[in-house]
């Protein structure tokens, strides 16, 4: 009678637990940073390769040449430090404790114009505010 109960709940603790250590395997880790990186090359549209990455994605991360080329522009980042806070995660939005960038060069491509396509209507705009952020935080976050 006892097994009734006791094997469901392991079952339950092993279905909850296991994905809980590999998502902080990931962050938390320097294989985990690997991994990660290893899975870049399968975004679509996009070409990123970080050289020189050492920490954890959890922070603080250090990539010594961050290279992201589209068919739009190419970015090249060098000395990228970032620290980010896991919490904030929770919530859906990023913050990071620190940012930092030696060295950045942005070079934007030149593209054939779209074909013309048929009038349609288009979304009402979308509001957009770009201070200067407070030194120190930066806070990105998804608007609803």
């Amino acid at each position: 009678m006892r097994w009734r109960w006791i094997l469901p709940i392991v079952a339950l603790a092993v279905l909850v637990g296991l994905p809980l250590v590999a998502l902080h395997r990931v962050l938390t880790t320097e294989a985990g940073l690997q991994w990660a990186l290893a899975q870049l090359p399968r975004i679509p549209a996009v070409r990123i390769e970080a050289h020189g990455a050492s920490g954890t994605l959890a922070g603080p991360l250090t990539v010594q040449r961050l290279v992201v080329d589209h068919e739009a522009a190419r970015i090249v980042a060098q000395g990228v430090t970032l620290d980010l806070r896991l919490d904030s995660l929770l919530a859906g939005d990023v913050y990071l404790e620190q940012s930092a960038i030696a060295r950045l060069d942005i070079e934007l491509k030149k593209r054939e114009p779209p074909p013309p396509a048929a009038p349609c209507a288009l979304p009402a705009p979308r509001e957009s505010r770009a201070g200067a952020p407070p030194p120190g935080r930066w806070r990105a976050q998804r608007r609803r």
